[in-house]
C-alpha cells in the first residue's frame, strides 16, 4: 500500500496519514506520497480525479483533486532520498509539465483557504516538532478525509456536560446508493435520523430524515456525475453523527477530447491519438457516412484505421472518438495527402538562469515563444534531427508566463507548453558501459553528476542489482549486488537531476558457469569401411574395421575428451558448428571396447560422463590353399570364435569355378548330402571359399 499523507495547504495541518490507494480532497492541501518519481508509470487526469499508477501496478486515486476546467489548488509532492522534494506540475488542462525541486514543504503553504470551506468537525493536533512525516504515531485525521479502506470521521460534541444522563451513541453509518442520474441517494439508517449528502467541499447537497423503518431518499440539489464522490451520514436526535460513507457519481457527461489524426499518403491508413478506450471511426466529410471503424484507443491513445477503399488525394474525411457512455468528440478534420496531426510536445530543458532552451521537437518544425497571450517572443527552427536552442534576452523567472509551441510545416500546432528556469524534461543519453570479467562491477560513462540504476527483471518484476552516481566527468563504477553471468541482461539507466530517465543501456555477463550437456550417443556414428560390408555401426556391433570413424555433435569450439575402457586416449577440437570427427592413429586391439565421452566449453566447464558405445573389434580373415595338386583335394578348418557365433572358413582347390552353389562344394567336402544334412546345422552361418587357378593365378569365389 501507498502511505499517503496529506497536509492542509494554508497551515500545514495534518489531515490524513495511513496507508491507501484512495483519498478525497475537501480543501486546498499538499498530497504527499511515500512513493519517488522513479517508482511511478504515469499520472493522468480523468474528471476531477488525478489517477497515479506505480511500476508495481498499483494505482493511487486523489478524488477532487481537479477542477471541472482542469485547473487544481493542491499539490502533489513526491520525496527524494536526500530529504528534497519533487512538486508536479501541471498545465492547463490536467497534464503534468514539469517536476519542480523543493526543499521544504512549507514553502508551499500558500496562506488562503479552499473555497466556501464547511468543516463539519474538529479533531485536535499534537505537537509535531522533529517528528518525520511518515511517523503516523502522532497523524490525527480531519475533515471530510474520505478512503475506500474505512477512513472515516466522527463528529465531537462540543457541548458541557451535565448530570443528566446523555445519547452518546452515534448512529450506525448509513446504507447508501446513487441513481444512475446521479440524482438521488437512497438506503438506509437508523430509525427517524436526520440524514445529510454533502460534497467533498462541504456543500451540503441534500437532506432527509428516515421513516420508522429507517429508510431515506434524498433529492440532490445538483447532479453527481463523471466519477465525483459525496458523503453520507446520519445524526441522531441527540446530535450523534455516523461515520461518513462515500458515494460516487457514475453517470458519464463529458465528452472525449478531440482526436488528433492523419492520412498516410495513399489514402489507405488513418492514425492518430484519442482518449485511451474510446471507439474511433473515420466519417464521410459531411459527418454522415461512416468510412471505417470502429477500432479502440489503445492505452496511451493510439489508434489505426484501414480504410478499403483508399480515399483519394485532397479528399477531406472527418474522425470521431466515442466513449462508453455514448460521448461523441468535436470532429477532426483529416485530409488525404494533407499533414493534420499536431506535433508532440518537445523533450527540453532550460537553464537554472531561464537564458537558454535547448532540446527536441518535430525536425524541421518551428519551434516559437509566445507570452501569455499567444504572441511570439523569438522562434528558432529544429534541425532534421529535431534539436533546438534559443538564447532568451530576457531571463525567465518562476513567475513568468512564457511557453513554447511547436509548429510543423502545414501549420499544425503542439500544446503550449510553460516555461521556467530550471524546467527539465529531457531524458540524458544512453550510458556507455563495460562489465568485468566476473561479472560483479560495471563502470562507463553518462552524463556528469547523473544518477545510475542498474536492474534486472525476475518474475515479470523490476529488481534493482546496483546503484551509485556519475562524477561531474561522467565516470562511473558500481559493484552489483549479485553478479551478472552466463549471458544474462540488466538494464542500466541514467537518471539526471530532473529525474528525467534515459534508454535502457544492456549490460551482458558474460562469465560461463553452466558446463555442457552430456554427449548424447543419438548424435554419435561409428563408421566402418573395411571389406564387403561397409556402413555405420550399431550398439554392440562386431566390425573388422580396426580404425573405424567417429562422428558426432556437441558444444560449439568445446574440446572433445575419448574415453575407451574409462581411460582418456585422445582429445578432439569441436567445431563452430558444433560437428566433430575422429579416426584412431593406430588400430584398435582386437576385442571388446567401451568407447564414452566428455566435452569442455571454452570457460572449463566440463560435461558429465555420456553412456558407452560398445564395439568388437575382428580379425581380416584371408583365405588359405593347401595344396595346389589338381589331382587330390585337401582342406584346412579355421575356425575363429567370436561373443555372437562360429564363423568357420573353409578353402578348397579345384580345377574349375564352381557356379553359385555351395551344396554341391559342401557335399564334396563332408561326404555326401547325408553328411551336409547333418553338419550344416552346426555350422551358422558357413562362409565357404573355393580357390581355382586361371592363367596361372589364383581366383577366389565365397559362398554362403
Amino acid at each position: 500500500m501507498a502511505i499517503i499523507v496529506v497536509l492542509n495547504k494554508e497551515n500545514l495541518a495534518t489531515l490524513h496519514n495511513t496507508d491507501t490507494q484512495w483519498v478525497a480532497l475537501n480543501q486546498a492541501s499538499i498530497v504527499q506520497l511515500s512513493h519517488s518519481r522513479e517508482d511511478i508509470s504515469n499520472i493522468v487526469r480523468s474528471g476531477h480525479q488525478l489517477i497515479i499508477t506505480l511500476k508495481n501496478g498499483q494505482k493511487i486515486t486523489l478524488e477532487q483533486f481537479f477542477h471541472a476546467d482542469g485547473s487544481t489548488a493542491h499539490s502533489l509532492v513526491l520525496p527524494e532520498q536526500n530529504g528534497t522534494f519533487n512538486v508536479v506540475e501541471f498545465d492547463q488542462k490536467g497534464k503534468v509539465i514539469d517536476y519542480n525541486p523543493i526543499q521544504y514543504l512549507n514553502q508551499l503553504a500558500s496562506g488562503q483557504t479552499w473555497l466556501n470551506p464547511q468543516p463539519s468537525t474538529v479533531v485536535a493536533q499534537e505537537p509535531m516538532e522533529k517528528t518525520a512525516w511518515y511517523d503516523k504515531s502522532w497523524v490525527k485525521p480531519a475533515l471530510v478525509v474520505l478512503g475506500v479502506e474505512a477512513i472515516y470521521l466522527t463528529a465531537f460534541d462540543d457541548d458541557n456536560s451535565t448530570d443528566q444522563v446523555k445519547d452518546t451513541t452515534a448512529p450506525t453509518a448509513p446504507s447508501a446508493s446513487i441513481d444512475a442520474q446521479g440524482q438521488v441517494v437512497t438506503g438506509k439508517t437508523e430509525a427517524k435520523a436526520k440524514v445529510y449528502v454533502q460534497d467533498l467541499q462541504g456543500n451540503l447537497l441534500g437532506e432527509t430524515t428516515a421513516d420508522a423503518s429507517g429508510n431515506y431518499s434524498v433529492q440532490l440539489k445538483r447532479d453527481v456525475t463523471d466519477g465525483e464522490t459525496v458523503a453520507v451520514y446520519a445524526k441522531d436526535a441527540a446530535g450523534n453523527q455516523s461515520n461518513l460513507v462515500a458515494v460516487k457519481g457514475e453517470k458519464d457527461t463529458i465528452a472525449p477530447q478531440a482526436v488528433e489524426a492523419q492520412f498516410n499518403d495513399a489514402g489507405s491508413i488513418v492514425s492518430g491519438r484519442a482518449e485511451a478506450g474510446t471507439q474511433v471511426r473515420l466519417y464521410s466529410a459531411d459527418g454522415k457516412t461512416v468510412l471505417a471503424g470502429p477500432v479502440t484507443a489503445g492505452s496511451d491513445g493510439s489508434f489505426a484505421i484501414s480504410v478499403n477503399p483508399p480515399l483519394t488525394t485532397n479528399t477531406a474525411a472527418k474522425v470521431i472518438s466515442q466513449d462508453a457512455a455514448g460521448h461523441l468528440s468535436v470532429d477532426t478534420i483529416v485530409i488525404v495527402g494533407q499533414d493534420t496531426l499536431a506535433p508532440a510536445q518537445p523533450t527540453l530543458e532550460v537553464n537554472s538562469v531561464g537564458t537558454q532552451i535547448k532540446g527536441y521537437a518535430e525536425a524541421n518544425s518551428s519551434i516559437e515563444i509566445q507570452d501569455e497571450h499567444g504572441q511570439v517572443i523569438t522562434s528558432t527552427t529544429a534541425n532534421a534531427e529535431g534539436y533546438f536552442e534559443i538564447q532568451l534576452t530576457a531571463a525567465l523567472t518562476d513567475a513568468s508566463t512564457a511557453q513554447l509551441v511547436v509548429k510543423d510545416a502545414a501549420g499544425n500546432s503542439s500544446d503550449a507548453l510553460s516555461l521556467k528556469p530550471k524546467l527539465d524534461t529531457l531524458a540524458p543519453e544512453a550510458a556507455k558501459t563495460t562489465i568485468n570479467a566476473e561479472g560483479t562491477q560495471v563502470t562507463g560513462t553518462a552524463e556528469p553528476n547523473s544518477k545510475i540504476k542498474i536492474s534486472i527483471i525476475s518474475n515479470g518484476q523490476e529488481s534493482t542489482i546496483g546503484s551509485g552516481q556519475a562524477d561531474s566527468t561522467g565516470q562511473f563504477s558500481i559493484n552489483l549486488t549479485q553478479p551478472l553471468i552466463n549471458n544474462s541482461i540488466a538494464n542500466l539507466y541514467v537518471i539526471d537531476a530532473a529525474n528525467n530517465q534515459s534508454v535502457a543501456s544492456q549490460v551482458i555477463g558474460r562469465k560461463d558457469t553452466i558446463a555442457p550437456s552430456k554427449i548424447n550417443l543419438n548424435t554419435l556414428s561409428v563408421h566402418d569401411g573395411v571389406g564387403d560390408k561397409t556402413g555405420n555401426l550399431s550398439q554392440n556391433a562386431q566390425t573388422d574395421d580396426a580404425r573405424p570413424k567417429f562422428e558426432g555433435r556437441a558444444e560449439a569450439n568445446a574440446t572433445l575428451t575419448i574415453y575407451d575402457q574409462g581411460i582418456a586416449v585422445t582429445t578432439v577440437k569441436v567445431k563452430s558448428d558444433g560437428t566433430w570427427s575422429y579416426t584412431p592413429d593406430a588400430e584398435l586391439a582386437l576385442g571388446s571396447h567401451q568407447f564414452s565421452f566428455t566435452q569442455m566449453d571454452q570457460s572449463g566447464n566440463t560435461s558429465a560422463m555420456s553412456d558407452t558405445f560398445k564395439l568388437n573389434i575382428v580379425p581380416v580373415v584371408q583365405p588359405t590353399v593347401a595344396s595346389l595338386d589338381f589331382d587330390t583335394l585337401s582342406l584346412d578348418f579355421v575356425t575363429q570364435e567370436s561373443s555372437f557365433f562360429y564363423t568357420t572358413t573353409q578353402s578348397l582347390v579345384l580345377e574349375q569355378p564352381q557356379d553359385n552353389s555351395i551344396e554341391p562344394i559342401l557335399a564334396t567336402l563332408l561326404g555326401g548330402a547325408e553328411a551336409l544334412s547333418s553338419t550344416s546345422v552346426l555350422i551358422e552361418p558357413v562362409v565357404l571359399t573355393t580357390t581355382f587357378k586361371q592363367d596361372d593365378w589364383l581366383q577366389a569365389y565365397s559362398y554362403i
